[in-house]
Parts: structure tokens; sequence; C-alpha cells
């Protein structure tokens, strides 16, 4: 019995060591690429949005780094307490008019962004706009 649940905890530790270690070499290609925004922004920029170009660059730049957030989330790697705060942030920035514009041109090409991420960003900004909704004051009914 203590044979397995060594191995058991031991399997676990395993998971979450390679889940860390794969986190890590995705951060760090997006560190190397990092430095690279400004200029694939400003090239590659997509006028329908109407986003200036400075403006769409930090909106990428915001984007990739939740999108590395959530999924290190998903593997595990944040606590609940530490994510939760994260995820309102991102949900409050996301849902500012601009950055809809911006996120409707991202979502166009979802190849280049992690699988479901985008069903993330509007699950988070419904989850703002409903708490936002239940905190407004209900308007009193005439008499």
């Amino acid at each position: 019995m203590f044979v397995a649940v060594s191995t058991w905890l031991q399997f676990g530790e395993s998971r979450k060591g390679r889940r860390l270690v794969e986190y890590q070499i995705s951060a760090e290609l997006n560190q190397r690429v990092d430095h690279l925004l400004p200029e694939l922004s400003r090239v590659l920029a997509v006028p329908e949005d109407h986003v200036e170009p400075d403006k769409r660059f930090l909106f990428v730049r915001f984007s990739l780094t939740y999108a590395q957030a959530w999924k290190a989330a998903r593997l595990g790697l944040h606590r609940d307490d530490d994510w939760d705060g994260l995820r309102s942030e991102f949900a409050y920035w996301a849902e500012q008019p601009e950055a809809v514009r911006a996120c409707a041109e991202l979502r166009r090409t979802p190849e280049g962004w992690p699988a479901g991420f985008f069903a993330f960003v509007d699950a988070e900004v419904a989850l703002l706009r409903r708490r936002r909704a239940l905190r407004s004051p209900v308007p009193a009914r005439p008499a």
C-alpha cells in the first residue's frame, strides 16, 4: 500500500514538474519573440479594425501575456486567489471598446492563439458584466 501511495505522489509531482518545464519553455519563447512585436504590429497591421498601430501593439502584447497566464492556470501553475485577480484585471481591460475591436481582428486568425483562449476572453468579459449588473442599483418603480 505504501509503495502505491508513494508511486502515485511521485507521479503527481512528476506531472507538475513536466507542466512547469513546458510552461517555462513556452514563456522563454514568448520572451524571445516579444522584441519583434512592435515591428510585427506595424508590418502586419489590420486596417479594418481602425485601431492605431501603437495601441494594437500594446493590445497584442497584453493578449499574449494573458494567453500565457491562462495556459499556466490550465496547467495548475497559479494559486486560485492569484488567478482570480488576474482574470478580473484581464476582463476589465478586455472589455474596453478598442480592445473589443482589436480582439475581433485577432479572432480572424485563431491559429495564432492557444485553443480556447477566445472562449476564455468571452466568458471573463461576460462574468465581469454580470457582476457589474448585480452591483448596480435597481431603479425604483414609480408608485
